[in-house]
């Protein structure tokens, strides 16, 4: 016969899939798509079976099954439902499902089974309600019959109503103890014991659920069971055990218990769904032994009612233990673990969720959203992400900003999946880290990170075989490698070729012992250039003591050790510049004696022809030493000359028609001026001195085999080398003139000495050693930078850096040639009697009425009794207990208005500014020739003079 299933749920595809799948296997299928229908349904068909949703519009599932209990209790109706809630898995089987499917539905063998075992169950039922009915004809047919057994008949009867009130008792439970107890109550009562116990079968052994008779059953019974004990034949088969008098069954050990009132007993093993013994049910002491076959058939039939009792007993057991390890795991979780439903609400929180957000116990539970407990700049992307994730194309691992209750905010990550259920996105659930700890860490790596890229050294990381595992910038500014090129590598890509390989044995040897090693390597950049780093290389353990790294800090120091070497060479130039400097003094201070006298007696020798030609040898023989001293003066940065801004275009192009005559044709001029060049202040003279020293030592270094001399001038923002005076700071601009040559080079040792006076490499004869020394002073007076580089084979070039000068060009200071004439009375002070005697007479020759002192204690006390007696003073720098400055400020303090002038053989750069502090306005360098301090004395008292009126 064709069996009929109604299936009433309000999803067509869920409708349609089971209906495919039931008709397949010869099921009639009727279907309806809300409740309302399939009550209608139900009444007009009258299936076999109904298959029923839970969550319909308008009436829903609960509906049904309280419509169908109350009109068609007999027919099986079997739950198919989505929402996985406990509560509503009780209240439908309170309201008689039969059964309890959770969508989705993987496997549809699982339906057909529920559906086979609903039937067999309902069959049973109409099996036992027709025997039911047998029962009652035939009691009905005996009574007619026998009338004696009437009594007899309505007890039966009695005891099958009982039994139909019973199964549904206990269809109510759901705790097996309970039902243990109300199963051995309820066999106890329709089978009229007073005596009995319940065991469920365990793991382990026997488990006592309920007894009527306490003392008379133990709480565990181990295994293995006693095999000539009833519990144990019990075990072992599926049909009940009934016994008459159990001391004629010789097979069976009594219990010994001595509260049996009679040997009768009623033993029921009780299966579950998959066919095992799960129960077992003994009965003994009825009160009118013994028990009967009819006894048996009636337990038989509690039994079966029992059975999906008990499974369904078992089934919400296992959900609920799933659950409670379900919550206890997610409690036991140092994050957030929650369920929230399409808007966004709480339906699941665990304990450290309301922990974390400041929440009471159940409180989000409440009504509380996702948008409650996150920050309001983050609520958009919320949303969208809830969107995205019901759809399921959300991804993991988002970053959001919570918020606790007390508003304080903490960074968080979120993992969340969607619930789908028939197909349909009802919630989600989520996993939510707190990041505070990992952002910091980030942020306090970052912080070592940009630290480490902003430093000036280079850092390097490597593996324990010095594989590159990190650089940073500074690295790759100095090396050429980029960090792509260099991780990967080994610092082998440095190796310059310059260290033997015992210098890297002991470097490995030091650090692989646990050591960090330091100092100077050599090493080589992506161009090939080469560059020395000052170093440092240490390891680095893991939480073992293993050494898994090495780090690298590496300084480039070539700079650094150029300027050492640049600065050992000045301050060596500056000592001998000290030295030839005191040597000049003196020296001047002697041919101030001799060009003076000899200047006198040329004047008195007149008419003495042959005396005349004597004096004039001297002369020139005084004017070459002065020259000479000059040089001298110049090379150590004692005289400044007459400088004035101007342009070196003029001068350079001078000096290159002059070198252009001089070279033989074996070698090529080249020249690049820029003609945007600005001005410098600077010595014309001066210049052109450096030019050609310049020039005439790069001929010499090609005159043997030829080659190119090329001269340069430009301008730039920085100057080229730092071999100057490094206590000048550097300026805004810079002029540069290079000179190039392609001759034979200089070796280190060379360069080193090529500034030293009276230092060459040229043949005896064909210079003094001079030349360098002098354009070394000659760039530094102009507060200048020259650099050297030079190469064996290759050639020279030499960098001469002038500041730029801001102020305009003016025209020099034309020589004055004719004799000064004065009137005005003149102090002469100096330590040097034959100089004071040969400048007084040299003055008064001029028409000056002079005053001359040795000793310029004597001058000062002197002019301390006559302080209105002299119009300008004269005094020497360098004398003996008084300097000229101290003699300038003891004659300021008498008078400020009288004009003083200073004369040494040092130079005036060095004294300039203490002259100025104490009224010293004029400088007249040595050795002196009167006609020059004529000069200086005239040109001072005139601008003394014009001030004076303009005042």
């Amino acid at each position: 016969m064709e069996t009929t299933v109604l299936i009433i749920d309000d999803d067509m595809a869920i409708r349609e899939s089971l209906a495919a799948y039931l008709e397949d296997r010869d099921y009639r299928v009727v279907l309806a798509n809300d409740g309302k229908s399939g009550l209608k349904a139900l009444e007009a068909e009258r299936p076999d079976l109904a298959l029923v949703d839970l969550s319909m519009p308008g009436v829903d599932g609960f509906g049904v099954l309280k419509r169908a209990g109350e009109t068609m209790p007999d027919t099986p109706v079997i739950v198919v439902s989505g929402t996985g809630r406990i509560s509503d898995t009780v209240r439908a089987l309170h309201l008689g499902a039969w059964d309890y499917i959770l969508k989705p539905i993987e496997d549809m063998s699982v339906v057909e089974h529920a559906m086979q075992k609903a039937l067999d169950r309902a069959r049973l039922r109409r099996d036992n309600l027709r025997y039911q009915n047998q029962l009652e004809e035939l009691v009905q047919a005996r009574t007619m019959e026998l009338e004696h057994s009437n009594s007899q008949l309505r007890n039966l009867n009695a005891r099958l109503r009982r039994l139909v009130e019973t199964t549904s008792g206990l269809s109510s439970c759901f705790e097996i103890k309970e039902f243990g107890r109300r199963l051995l109550e309820e066999f106890a009562r329709n089978m009229a014991a007073s005596g009995g116990s319940i065991y469920s079968v365990e793991k382990d052994g026997l488990c006592l659920l309920h007894t009527l008779d306490p003392g008379h059953a133990p709480e565990i019974i181990p295994f293995p069971l006693p095999e000539d004990s009833i519990l144990s034949r019990l075990l072992n088969q599926t049909e009940p055990l009934l016994i008459d008098d159990i001391q004629e069954h010789r097979d069976l050990t009594p219990s010994g218990w001595t509260g049996y009132r009679s040997g009768s007993m009623l033993a029921f093993p009780l299966v579950d769904e998959t066919g095992k013994v799960s129960i077992l049910l003994a009965l003994h002491n009825k009160y009118a032994p013994p028990f009967v076959e009819q006894d048996k058939e009636i337990g038989i039939i509690l039994a079966s009612y029992s059975r999906e009792t008990l499974r369904a007993i078992r089934n919400f057991n296992a959900l609920r233990e799933s659950e409670k390890r379900f919550r206890d795991l997610t409690n036991l979780l140092p994050q957030i673990v929650c369920e929230v439903d399409t808007e966004g609400k709480f339906t699941y929180v665990n304990q450290n969720t309301s922990r974390m957000l400041g929440y009471a116990e159940g409180e989000l539970e409440k009504g509380y959203t996702v948008l409650d407990v996150v920050a309001p700049e983050d609520h958009p992307i919320v949303r969208e992400s809830m969107e995205r994730i019901l759809s399921g194309s959300g991804k993991w691992g988002n970053e959001y900003t919570a918020r606790r209750k007390d508003g304080t905010r903490f960074p968080v990550v979120v993992y969340a999946s969607p619930i789908i259920l028939d197909g349909v996105g009802v919630g989600m659930r989520a996993i939510v880290i707190d990041i505070t700890e990992r952002k910091a860490g980030e942020a306090e790596r970052e912080r070592l990170i940009r630290a480490i890229e902003h430093v000036n050294e280079s850092v390097v990381i490597t593996d324990v075989r010095g594989t590159i595992e990190y650089v940073n910038s500074a690295f790759s500014r100095c090396t050429g490698y980029s960090p792509e090129e260099a991780i990967g590598q080994n610092l082998r890509i440095l190796k310059s070729g310059k260290h033997d390989d015992a210098f890297y044995r002991e470097l490995w040897e030091t650090i692989t012992s646990g050591k960090t090693w330091e100092g100077h390597i050599i090493n080589k950049k992506k161009n090939g250039d080469l560059y020395t780093d000052e170093t440092t290389v240490s390891p680095v353990w893991d939480s073992k003591g293993n050494i898994v790294q090495y780090v690298s800090i590496k300084r480039d120091i070539t700079h650094e050790l150029e300027m050492e070497s640049q600065m050992r060479r000045s301050q060596k130039m500056e000592a001998i510049g000290t030295l030839a400097s005191g040597i000049a003094h003196d020296f001047n201070n002697i041919l101030s004696a001799i060009l003076g006298y000899s200047e006198m007696a040329l004047r008195g020798a007149e008419e003495n022809e042959r005396l005349s030609s004597d004096i004039q040898q001297v002369l020139k023989a005084g004017n070459r030493a002065k020259d000479l001293v000059a040089q001298i003066l110049t090379f150590s940065r004692r005289t400044e000359g007459e400088r004035k801004p101007m342009r070196l275009q003029p001068i350079v192009k001078e000096a290159m028609k002059l070198i252009r005559a001089s070279l033989p044709s074996t070698i090529d001029l080249a020249t690049e001026f820029d003609p945007n060049c600005g001005p410098i202040l600077a010595d014309a003279t001066q210049i052109h001195q450096v030019l050609m020293n310049l020039c005439t030592n790069a001929y010499h270094a090609m005159r043997e085999k030829g080659g190119t001399l090329t001269v340069r001038l430009r301008q730039q923002d920085v100057p080229v080398g730092m071999s100057g005076d490094l206590s000048v700071p550097p300026a805004a601009s810079y002029v540069v003139i290079t000179v190039s040559d392609t001759g034979h080079g200089m070796s280190q040792e060379i360069l080193e000495r090529i500034f030293e006076p009276y230092f060459t490499t040229k043949e005896p004869g064909e210079g003094t050693g001079l030349g360098m020394a002098i354009v070394h002073g000659i760039v530094q007076s102009h507060s200048g930078i020259i650099r050297v580089s030079s190469e064996l084979g290759i050639g020279t070039t030499i960098d001469v850096s002038f500041p730029l000068c801001i102020e305009a060009e003016g025209d020099a200071i034309p020589d004055l040639a004719e004799r000064p004439i004065g009137t005005e009375r003149v102090l002469f002070v100096d330590d040097e009697e034959a100089i004071a005697t040969v400048i007084k007479y040299g003055l008064e020759r001029m028409g000056f009425r002079v005053t001359s002192f040795s000793k310029p204690m004597k001058a000062m006390d002197y002019f301390h009794q006559h302080p209105d007696l002299f119009d300008v003073v004269v005094t020497d720098l360098t004398m003996p207990k008084m300097t000229g400055i101290e003699l300038a400020r003891q004659i300021h303090l008498v008078r400020t208005d009288i004009p003083i002038i200073l004369c040494s053989g040092y130079g005036k750069a060095a004294y300039e500014n203490q002259g100025r502090q104490v009224g010293i306005r004029e400088f007249v360098e040595k050795p002196i020739h009167p006609s020059k301090l004529g000069w200086a004395i005239r040109r001072r008292l005139d601008k003394t003079k014009k001030d004076v009126r303009t005042v």
